[in-house]
């Protein structure tokens, strides 16, 4: 070697940059040797194309792989509430922060409360809403399920599983998502006793409905939706039904509760 040669430097920029191509022309440098009849400038371009080929393929599936990991559905905890104070809510909203959900949105839609009170929801990890005005007719009980389906809709393929619940009495202990993974469509809520057992229901339903009916209902049994969850397919289609039936007019005049 001649000594007056510069010793390459090995942080050199070019070194990693040209160091696949230069793989490639030994691969080529061997074949050239054995295979002297092979056209070296044709099978380089070969090379040469199936080292872009190959780049455009890997970048194209890690760009599918990063689009795929952000549209990964959330889970949605959602639920409407006004007029209480801190002390009545911070068990279900101090709960949920505490219990481990993963992938999941907490949505709430307040009205007529203190600021402070909203900052603390807010803390926990809570989106916060103010309550569309334009049901101020209708008790929140009813109209609830209307905003419900409304966010649902407008965020559409954003979220797989919904879980709504009383605020006032629910406290979570765990991520529940977690317990059903396949999300076939269905829709979870709470049977209880029937109307003939459950004095303050049979009242609600005679108000409602009026005498007869309540008393031809007296033997069937109450499906409870202060705690209502599912796919999010199922739980649009329960809030529309509960909308449709409790937004109505007729319902007004007879203060319809969720029955």
């Amino acid at each position: 070697p001649n000594p007056q040669s510069p010793i390459p430097n090995p942080q050199s920029p070019y070194k990693n940059k040209f160091k696949i191509f230069s793989v490639f022309n030994k691969f080529i440098l061997v074949i050239k040797i054995k295979f002297k009849k092979i056209n070296i400038i044709l099978l380089k371009k070969m090379m040469n194309f199936a080292l872009i080929l190959f780049f455009i393929i890997f970048f194209k599936y890690k760009s599918n792989e990063i689009e795929n990991s952000n549209n990964i559905k959330k889970n949605l905890v959602i639920g409407a509430v006004k007029n209480y104070n801190w002390q009545i809510i911070a068990p279900f909203f101090r709960s949920y922060q505490s219990a481990g959900f993963e992938n999941c949105d907490c949505v709430m839609y307040v009205g007529n409360m203190l600021e402070e009170t909203i900052e603390k929801i807010k803390e926990c990890g809570v989106k916060v809403y103010p309550i569309p005005e334009k049901y101020s007719n209708l008790s929140l009980i009813n109209y609830r399920w209307k905003i419900y389906e409304d966010y649902l809709n407008e965020n559409n393929g954003k979220y797989k599983l919904v879980l709504t619940a009383d605020l006032r009495d629910s406290i979570f202990q765990k991520d529940l998502f977690k317990i059903y993974e396949n999300h076939k469509p269905f829709l979870g809520i709470s049977k209880e006793d029937l109307y003939l057992s459950e004095g303050m229901n049979s009242e609600w339903l005679e108000n409602a409905y009026g005498v007869d009916v309540a008393k031809s209902l007296r033997n069937k049994r109450i499906f409870c939706v202060g705690t209502l969850w599912g796919t999010v397919d199922k739980f649009i289609e329960a809030s529309d039904m509960l909308w449709k039936k409790l937004g109505s007019e007729w319902s007004v005049k007879l203060n319809v509760i969720e029955q």
